[in-house]
């Protein structure tokens, strides 16, 4: 049954909890048990353009509730969607479409392609035009009110709900400051947005109709409102130049009022061709692209975070002061999105740091400081995929916790970085990350956390070995630390160190020969990469999957402790060394290391 089917045969709040998988009890302690004061977090966030904006979060089990909700009637807004669609005798195309703001991805088996929503295909819809007139709704979320939402539900010809089942759906979705206040959509509630599109798509047909009337495009990102034009003059019923600015023309601002909402006049802006036009943050004249200022501040930034590991945000993005290294990846991955279509075509082999340009360059870099030079918790990169699994399952089955203060992970894992430079694993990619680490790096300062790169004990990881030391020949030291059980290791550069394993020993081979000499579906266990008969051996990737994590309860990791204890020793090592750095005084000596090693493995916190 379809989820607007469902909806529409709710005839009271107890069919609506069923639905929603509550009981009525649960439902109702939800939603009543508390004022709407009681069950939000209230705070502020600064706005791009200045002042700040009030944010309401929901608490745990109203959130849920939310999201479950919002679930629903998404699947309900994608149905109408689809429904109006098929309807249309023109080829369906995302300009079909007017609103672009908080939407999922409509995957209909009756279209071809997928249709997308966002900023890129808001701005998409206004390229190459002569004329791009931009408009704010005052207080959105706001103005969409309890009884708006009641009469919505009741009242379109799409749902026609029960009055008992609309007032509750307005109950959840509505924060009331007082109780003699109407409620209304809070900004911070992750059912606000379906709500807001479903209520605002009575004004999108309603300004639709008008912009075909002047041989207009129309698209509505939330708040923003967007009308463009290749007419010679632009059409005054929409917008008129009074006093030196552009104003909202009577027709249209008619049609808001109607539609119940306000324009907020401090924000309606004409633009020509003879100018840079801007939709939704970006420029529109030719194609949808970063504006020059925000990716040179962009540039910037990310310059000085490899260098220190911190930054400070420009007024292009936000005014604040101290931002985070993921709020920065945020602004890279963004630009990416948008120019990803014209300047990041990527081989499959491996490209050299030297020989990339623009974006890819400047992208590239920031990732590799993200994830090598300052990453949040000590790193151990691993030669294939497989080998960080191991690792994790023998972690949390030795010391009965999950890991926190080890990434366990392999080149290909950093799926952006890798995909950029073709970094995805094996000891022939590795010899290539080192080649390239000194000519990438940009810090000035010893990184808080250890990279640690975990070899096999074979030829390949000899040949590793003999390159790092020919290429950090001035840095590089052979750290063998006398006490029993901690392996040998390698602090090559900064915060980067080499772990081999045992000769002749790669992670498999840390199980037991009980382990290894399994049979799965009478298969025999073969380790080598290369090719080998199906029918009768099976590789790491069945090992791994069909062997050890189905069994883990039963397996024997007692051999891995070894590696972990030795991880330990090297966090330690780094960490009076980043101390050492940093003017702490701090003695180095073996013992202290010996000593607060051995403590940390006993309390299971590697």
């Amino acid at each position: 049954m379809s989820s607007l089917i469902a909806l529409k045969k709710c005839n009271d709040r107890k069919d609506l909890a069923t639905i929603l998988g509550y009981s009525l009890k649960q439902f109702t302690a939800i939603i009543y048990a508390q004022s709407p004061q009681n069950k939000y977090h209230s705070f502020t966030i600064p706005k791009k353009t200045g002042g700040s904006r009030d944010i309401l979060a929901p608490k745990t089990d109203l959130k849920r509730l939310q999201q479950k909700l919002a679930t629903l009637l998404s699947n309900c807004y994608e149905e109408i969607e689809c429904n109006r669609i098929s309807k249309l005798t023109k080829p369906v195309s995302i300009l079909s479409f007017s609103s672009h703001g908080f939407r999922r991805t409509i995957d209909n088996e009756h279209y071809l392609n997928k249709f997308s929503f966002d900023i890129y295909s808001n701005a998409k819809n206004h390229t190459n035009k002569k004329y791009v007139f931009n408009l704010d709704i005052k207080d959105f979320f706001k103005s969409i009110d309890f009884p708006r939402i009641v009469g919505y539900f009741v009242k379109n010809n799409d749902f026609l709900l029960d009055v008992d089942v609309a007032v509750t759906i307005a109950q959840i979705a509505t924060y009331r400051e007082s109780g003699n206040m109407k409620g209304y959509l809070p900004q911070g509630s992750p059912l606000s947005p379906i709500i807001s599109n479903l209520i605002s798509s009575i004004l999108d047909i309603r300004i639709l109709r008008l912009a075909k009337k002047y041989k207009l495009d129309y698209t509505r990102y939330a708040d923003d409102i967007t009308l463009s034009t290749n007419l010679k003059d632009f059409p005054y019923q929409i917008a008129v130049h009074r006093q030196d600015r552009w104003i909202v023309g009577l027709q249209l601002e008619k049609i808001i009022k109607s539609s119940g909402f306000e324009v907020n006049k401090s924000k309606t802006r004409l633009y020509t061709n003879n100018e840079r036009q801007e939709v939704t943050s970006l420029s529109v004249n030719k194609k949808v692209n970063i504006r020059k200022e925000y990716y040179r501040y962009t540039r910037s930034m990310v310059n000085q975070y490899c260098m220190t590991g911190m930054y400070f945000k420009s007024s292009e993005h936000r005014r604040v002061n101290i931002a985070n290294d993921n709020s920065l990846n945020g602004i890279l991955s963004f630009i990416y999105y948008i120019k990803r279509d014209r300047n990041l075509v990527v081989d499959d082999g491996h490209i050299k740091y030297c020989d990339m340009k623009g974006l890819q360059k400047l992208y590239t870099k920031f990732l590799f400081h993200y994830n090598f030079i300052y990453p949040y918790r000590t790193i151990v990169i691993g030669e294939g995929f497989t080998d960080p699994r191991h690792l994790r399952i023998a972690y949390k089955v030795i010391y009965n916790a999950h890991n926190t203060s080890i990434k366990f992970t392999y080149l290909g894992n950093t799926k952006r970085f890798s995909h950029f430079t073709g970094m995805k694993g094996g000891t022939g990619l590795i010899n290539k990350f080192l080649s390239e680490y000194q000519l990438i790096d940009k810090s000035i300062a010893i990184s808080k956390f250890p990279c640690i790169i975990l070899l096999d004990g074979d030829k390949a990881g000899n040949d590793v070995i003999k390159m790092a030391e020919k290429l950090f020949d001035k840095t590089i030291k052979k750290i063998n630390i006398p006490t029993v059980g901690i392996m040998l290791f390698y602090h090559v550069y900064n915060n980067l160190y080499i772990l081999q394993l045992d000769k002749d020993v790669d992670v498999e081979k840390l199980y037991d020969s009980n382990v290894l000499q399994t049979k799965v579906d009478q298969r025999i266990f073969n380790p080598s990469n290369k090719k080998t008969d199906q029918t009768k051996f099976y590789g790491k990737k069945e090992f791994l999957e069909r062997v050890i994590e189905p069994n883990r309860s039963k397996v024997d990791f007692s051999n891995f402790e070894i590696v972990f204890k030795t991880l330990n020793h090297i966090q330690l090592y780094h960490l009076i060394a980043y101390r050492s750095e940093a003017g702490l005084a701090v003695k180095t000596n073996l013992s202290l290391i010996s000593a607060k090693s051995s403590n940390i493995t006993s309390k299971s916190s590697p």
